[in-house]
């Protein structure tokens, strides 16, 4: 994405902005705009086990970060290396065991987003199962950012699977050399299979998958995984009571239930990447409960405290359930994690889902690369992330569990989830990221943070609060030729009057380039004016096609939206400079926002650029970093003094 050898070079290799081969790019040559220090982001679970696994060296853990340094340096002094330290105990830095691969995300296109895989082993210095740890990485022997409080000590099994060499007979946990052959195995019935993984005993005598424990799934050399031997003839799909995950606490037969990828040998920098091709007509990947197994009223909630990181996950082009999904939450999939997933399904029949839909509370959904989703076109509902409601009732006296409890959950509409850093294209069918209420029972979307994103060509449109979106902070996305399918929508769009509505849609980058469909509306209410409560709009990129100068391609938003304030947004047409702006925006911007390279979708702003430094209202939202993880100089949300933030996604300039 940045603009390489801006000086001439006599290196034997190309340069290259992949963070792989140099850790230092030569005088002239190196990306501003971006970042470029070491940075650690993430994990792709918060919590593991210690010991077991292969070699009992514990659980594979996968970072994510910015600027993580060579391949061939990988743990070594002058490369990436891993550190947990716990407060509590004796507060000093212990580096983990092994580490496995230096590779990029699925989202590196798009976000120059990087991982480190590694195997945690005892951590030394005595620690405790329970306690929380805080994490960090250093690069070339300097420190990146610490997580703090972020990883608990969880006792748990590894479990292997392989679907050319494992053999559910002869499995054993913790034993790299004695897979099992299926995901899940349930042919038809409704336990699981006699011995089988999922099973109360497996075969070999041990307790079948329980909270705690990790699945690790191989990749075989590319062969597919195409089983439905799944409950509901899906290839794992959340059943049994049993097999709900809990809160880590350090005791045994609590925590995530987790499935990941084997991450290659150590140092060799070969991370499997596990496929599951979903049959013609299948019914999909994995699966949280559905309704009837969701109820807590039933005593039968299941399907809590998932984990999911590295899998690839399509769809064969005829299938078309209605909750077919690659990964598909369902109801009551209360803290699961999603993180650095390949997912796509192309079906060009009826569906009612999308690459990663579903209901509950405390999910995160992060680093994932969703592409090629798509329907009968008709009712545009296959979207790439889909943020629902489930038809169950939360109430005190129907938890089953402490967790239901620490929820606090008083509705059906999901509550406080995270979606972040994915990269999202080719949604022919709905939009890039979706809420919708479908049950109508008076609850609404609370506490939601969706930041990071880049959402690219979505039919219908590209975030859109359909209906009961309350509370939302919206903000360092990226929204490029989205609504340019058969419905009208818009980059942005809300449908209804929230009484209570306080949603931030702020510093994003929006743009409609002049080859897109008929509608095209930019920020659109489409259901009723936003009369009381708050949507704040402030602080965007706002780039048109060509002709919405005058109309500015906005819906409502006039006088009578009295809930709606707007401010310090930027407009251009790409058929020339917007002079008019809507009467709600009492502080607006013009002119051509000057991106670095629109064609390459560099969306870093060039010198001269009338979005840097432009702010000045107060920000609606603390936002500390841009879309690339810069720094913004106001990370408050007061009025801005001295240096000012820039408008959009991304703050400084770009090369």
């Amino acid at each position: 994405m940045a603009v390489k050898n801006v000086v001439a070079k006599s290196w034997a290799l190309t340069a290259s902005f992949d963070g792989l081969l140099y850790s230092n790019w030569p005088a002239g040559d190196k990306p501003t705009g971006y970042q470029t220090t070491p940075t650690l982001l993430a994990l792709d679970t918060d919590s593991g086990s210690l010991t077991g696994g292969e070699n009992n060296k514990g659980f594979y853990i996968e970072a994510y970060g910015y600027n993580l340094g060579r391949k061939d340096k990988l743990g070594t002094s002058a490369g990436c290396r891993a550190f947990f330290r716990d407060p509590l105990g004796d507060n000093a830095w212990h580096e983990v065991d092994n580490y496995r691969a230096i590779t990029l995300l699925n989202n590196f296109s798009t976000h120059q987003m990087m991982s480190v895989i590694f195997q945690i082993g005892s951590l030394g210095g005595s620690q405790t199962n329970g306690r929380t740890l805080d994490v960090k990485l250093t690069v070339n022997s300097v420190d990146t950012n610490v997580l703090v409080g972020y990883f608990t000590i969880q006792p748990g099994r590894t479990w292997f699977v392989d679907n050319v060499a494992g053999s559910d007979a002869t499995m054993k946990p913790d034993d790299i050399t004695k897979p099992g052959r299926y995901l899940q195995n349930y042919s038809g019935g409704s336990t699981a299979v006699t011995g089988s993984l999922w099973a109360a005993t497996t075969a070999q005598g041990d307790t079948g998958v329980q909270p705690g424990d990790c699945i690790v799934i191989r990749a075989n050399s590319g062969t597919p995984w195409s089983d439905q031997n799944g409950f509901d003839g899906r290839w794992c799909r959340f059943r049994e009571a049993r097999h709900l995950g809990t809160a880590p606490n350090g005791s045994v037969g609590h925590g995530r239930i987790r499935f990941t990828r084997y991450p290659g040998p150590i140092n060799g920098n070969a991370p499997e990447v596990p496929f599951f091709q979903d049959p013609s007509s299948g019914l999909g990947g994995i699966h949280g409960p559905n309704s009837a197994y969701a109820n807590a009223a039933l005593g039968t909630a299941t399907g809590q405290y998932v984990a999911i990181s590295g899998l690839k996950v399509f769809s064969a082009v005829s299938s078309g359930s209605s909750d077919g999904a690659p990964i598909n939450l369902q109801q009551g999939a209360d803290f699961w994690w999603v993180s650095n997933c390949e997912l796509s399904w192309p079906t060009t029949t009826t569906a009612l889902a999308g690459a990663l839909p579903g209901q509950g509370y405390n999910c995160v959904l992060q680093c994932n690369y969703i592409h090629d989703v798509n329907c009968d076109q008709s009712s545009m509902t296959n979207h790439g992330i889909y943020i629902g409601s489930g038809a169950q009732s939360f109430t005190a006296s129907a938890v089953a569990t402490a967790e239901y409890l620490a929820a606090a959950k008083s509705g059906p509409c999901s509550h406080n989830w995270t979606v972040r850093w994915n990269r999202i294209e080719d949604i022919q069918g709905g939009s890039g990221i979706q809420w919708n209420d479908t049950q109508g029972l008076g609850d609404h979307f609370i506490g939601h943070k969706v930041y990071g994103n880049f959402v690219l060509r979505a039919a219908k449109n590209g975030i859109t609060g359909a209906s009961s979106l309350q509370s939302a902070d919206i903000y360092n996305n990226v929204i490029v030729d989205c609504c340019g399918g058969p419905q009208n929508g818009g980059s942005f769009k809300i449908s209804d009057n929230v009484a209570s509505r306080a949603v931030n849609f702020t510093h994003n980058t929006l743009i409609q380039t002049a080859t897109t469909g008929a509608y095209n509306q930019m920020i659109v209410n489409d259901g009723a004016n936003q009369t009381s409560g708050t949507l704040n709009i402030k602080g965007n990129i706002i780039v048109m096609r060509s002709g919405h100068n005058a109309s500015l391609g906005f819906t409502t938003y006039g006088a009578s939206d009295t809930g709606v304030v707007m401010a310090n947004n930027l407009y251009y047409d790409f058929g020339g400079v917007v002079t008019t702006a809507p009467t709600k925006d009492t502080a607006a911007t013009y002119g051509n926002p000057l991106f670095t390279d629109l064609t390459n979708l560099n969306l870093t702003l060039a010198t001269s650029s009338p979005g840097l430094g432009a702010m000045t209202v107060a920000e609606p939202v603390a936002i500390a970093t841009d879309f690339y993880g810069i720094a913004r100089p106001q990370t408050g949300t007061g009025s801005p003094s001295g240096s000012k933030n820039d408008y959009g996604a991304t703050q400084g300039i770009g090369t």
